[in-house]
């Protein structure tokens, strides 16, 4: 079982985090409409395309992504099963 933290924080630290992240050998994934959740290296103008706004922090060390198949044949995470941090950005682009 998990345990929900929630905090805020502002653009130029989102980006430090998606940084510290990736050179520390971790990968944020993007389901967005994708067959399957790809990595990225760098996240676009929040809000800009659907579920943007959801992610996942992942580090293989950890273990092994576990997935539920959708009626169409794609691929989603399992964040009960998978050794994820689910990661929802900080709604700020109505302010910008």
């Amino acid at each position: 079982m998990g345990k929900q933290i929630t905090f805020y924080i502002d653009k130029e630290i989102e980006k430090d985090l998606v940084h510290y992240v990736i050179t520390n050998g971790g990968e944020i994934l993007f389901e967005g409409d994708n067959p399957k959740p790809k990595s990225v290296t760098s996240l676009p103008e929040p809000f800009s395309v659907k579920a943007w706004f959801k992610l996942y922090l992942y580090k293989a060390d950890l273990g092994d992504l576990k997935f539920i198949t959708l009626p169409n044949n794609r691929k989603i995470i399992d964040s009960t099963a998978s050794p994820v941090i689910e990661f929802s950005r900080t709604e700020r682009g109505r302010e910008e």
